[in-house]
């Protein structure tokens, strides 16, 4: 079991459900009943969510100072024992939910104990905006750093879900969406079998959601439901069938279309159609919580109408939550002051176009609850590695071998892979030079043999089926003529999407000194900026004789964020004494190299474009386009918390082996 010694921070949103609700355990009645459609339900995750800080403990503690849970709060102390948890998780209380994750982690999983410190909680309780959801991503979360488990978001998601049954809760399986982050995503429940997928956004849809400050019973709500299945009896429940079932795969479908076509409109009409199916479809099964005069109250306003499109219910729907998508950014402000004149709690959240993540209100008063969040990655790895020849012509560079610190024998870029993964990346690209340099890491990504199984020890075969894992977030694009690093990485455009991407090295690693990567680190830090990000290390001025350098100054008193002025590739150790120092927080100077990470953004693909139009011919490099946003006040550096080792001379891939190992 490794263990980190270091707090780790972490936010978990809580989440909107703007189509679908109930779908999602209807969905799981499949098992029994074929004839059930598939469950499908579209979330976003809000920007209010749990604020917590999580560390290594012998026992499990669950302390706050948060002052929205001061009137119910009481702090815990539960010793490791998977029973005694589990009494816990029956007890009702908020806390419970954190008990039932806490056991399941502990039955499944190699970890010890966890001090959980609940530091702000902005998230409405029982509101339909799934707070139980969040605190059992939040515990789930903090044990898969703590102990470097590199459980993806859905094995985080099935480990909420899982610990969430526990308690008295009637969960569904869309709420553990929060584990995905503030951004729209498309989840399919079929059976025990749950997927979900980012939506695009093809332009900015401004939406208000609000605490209706009612009441609503969401266990009564579901059991009520619950009646009409696994087999319809009624007529009514045939009705619930086909609202749950074939009427909803049709409002999502076309959901998605008017996402990705930007229809704000369109997306507000496909609203009402919704809740109008709701009312008149599922509602009757659960008159008493379902009726929702305080929702319909609310939706029937007319200076409400006036400045929406349209609106429905949240989640369990009730007297919980409400939704609409205001008109323009206009009338989102009024709407969110009408709606708090009406005596209810209103949000704003924006879905910016492309999910690339933007500034918003809530953003400005909450800088640590930013919706700026990166689920994809590249890795480019095309080069000709000719200073590792001979070596690199029998084996790739990024193939080279390296003793991780579990004592397996691992290929550099595994590592690198491995790190996303822990860094919740569900996308990876990278880029090779020709189709056929594929077939080497088809091999390395194939699962192992059945022959090949029986031999391996544990630890080989924890590490199958993370190579499993891995395999499933991987594709790839090809550079075919070298022109250089930027033109590589600009390969990549498509793949990104217009959304933020994170950028790794593929002959370099990276060791963080606490418990979240280095990348992890990284994204965190562009939740803050929402700009191009680079990584940056200090470093003796003789590095910038093979190293890029920045010159930037200073954003925040930990001197951890700067915004950089100007970046030069490998400048020479005078040049960078001369012009290329940063002001350290004793007053002296000190040079700051590369670190080999970066956040990709679409302005940055714009600067590769300009120079590839005005390069037609020769190597391409990626320093002079983060130059160009540098000297127009769009880049930023970060220093992570950790070391980054230079594979790439036989110099370097010798000291940094015996370094890693260690």
């Amino acid at each position: 079991m490794t263990r980190s010694k270091e707090t780790v921070s972490l936010f978990v949103p809580g989440r909107l459900c703007l189509f679908g609700e109930h779908s999602d355990w209807a969905g799981i009645h499949r098992l029994m009943n074929s004839e059930i459609e598939p469950g499908r339900a579209i979330v976003t995750g809000i920007e209010e969510g749990i604020s917590s800080e999580a560390s290594p403990d012998r026992r499990f503690r669950v302390v706050s100072d948060a002052p929205q849970l001061a009137d119910f709060w009481s702090d815990f102390d539960v010793p490791l024992e998977p029973d005694r948890l589990k009494q816990v998780a029956q007890s009702g209380s908020f806390f419970a939910h954190c008990a039932g994750t806490a056991s399941y982690m502990l039955e499944h999983y190699p970890v010890g104990g966890v001090r959980l410190h609940l530091t702000d909680m902005s998230l409405p309780l029982k509101k339909g905006l799934s707070s139980s959801a969040a605190i059992c991503v939040t515990v789930a979360r903090a044990f898969n750093l703590l102990y470097r488990l590199g459980m993806s978001v859905a094995d985080e998601m099935e480990a909420a879900f899982r610990g969430e049954e526990r308690t008295r809760s009637r969960c569904g399986r869309l709420d553990q969406a929060c584990a995905f982050g503030v951004r729209p995503v498309l989840m399919n429940f079929d059976g025990d079998d749950v997927t979900a997928e980012p939506i695009r956004v093809g332009g900015e849809i401004r939406l208000v959601f609000a605490d209706l400050c009612a009441g609503k019973d969401t266990v009564k709500i579901l059991g009520d439901l619950s009646r009409a299945y696994p087999f319809a009896s009624t007529a009514a429940d045939r009705e619930l069938h086909r609202a749950l079932g074939a009427d909803n795969l049709q409002i999502t479908t076309r959901a998605i279309e008017l996402l990705a076509a930007g229809d704000a409109k369109g997306l507000g009409a496909l609203m009402k159609k919704a809740q109008k199916i709701f009312d008149r479809k599922i509602a009757p099964h659960s008159p008493d919580e379902l009726q929702s005069p305080r929702l319909h109250a609310v939706l029937a306003d007319p200076v409400v109408r006036r400045l929406s499109w349209g609106g429905k219910g949240v989640g369990s729907q009730g007297d919980g939550s409400v939704q609409f998508v205001a008109r323009d950014a206009e009338s989102q402000r009024r709407l969110t002051l009408r709606l708090r004149e009406l005596g209810t709690r209103p949000y704003e959240l924006t879905l910016p176009q492309n999910r690339e993540e933007t500034p918003s209100r809530t953003n400005a008063r909450h800088p640590k609850t930013g919706n700026r969040t990166i689920r994809k990655a590249v890795i480019p790895v095309a080069g000709l590695a000719s200073r590792l020849y001979p070596a690199s012509r029998a084996v790739r560079k990024e193939f080279f071998p390296v003793i991780d610190r579990d004592g397996l024998a691992k290929p550099a870029v595994l590592l690198l892979l491995e790190e996303l993964l822990e860094s919740g990346i569900d996308e990876i690209c990278l880029v090779l030079a020709r189709e056929e340099d594929r077939a080497a890491y088809d091999r390395l990504l194939a699962p192992a043999e059945p022959l090949l199984r029986k031999k391996l020890s544990d630890a080989a075969l924890r590490e199958a089926a993370k190579i499993e894992a891995i395999a499933r977030r991987v594709t790839f694009v090809y550079q075919p003529e070298p022109r250089g690093f930027g033109d590589a990485v600009f390969r990549t455009r498509a793949f990104a999407d217009g959304g933020p991407t994170l950028l790794m090295l593929g002959d370099t690693l990276y060791r963080s000194a606490g418990a979240a990567p280095c990348a992890a680190q990284l994204i965190g830090a562009y939740r803050l900026t929402g700009k191009p990000l680079v990584a940056v290390r200090a470093a003796p001025a003789s590095a910038a004789d093979y190293c890029g350098m920045v010159r930037g100054v200073w954003t925040d008193p930990g001197r951890r964020l700067m915004k950089i002025e100007s970046v030069e590739e490998k400048p020479g150790a005078a040049a960078a004494r001369r012009r290329m120092t940063v002001e350290r927080s004793d007053g002296s100077r000190s040079c700051y190299a590369v670190f080999g990470q970066y956040v990709l953004t679409p302005a940055l693909y714009g600067e590769l474009e300009k120079a590839l139009a005005a390069k037609k011919r020769g190597e391409v490099d990626l320093t002079g386009a983060l130059d160009a946003l540098a000297r127009g006040g769009e880049l930023y550096g970060f220093v992570p918390d950790g070391e980054s080792f230079d594979l790439g001379t036989p110099s370097l891939y010798l000291k940094s082996i015996g370094r890693w190992s260690k």
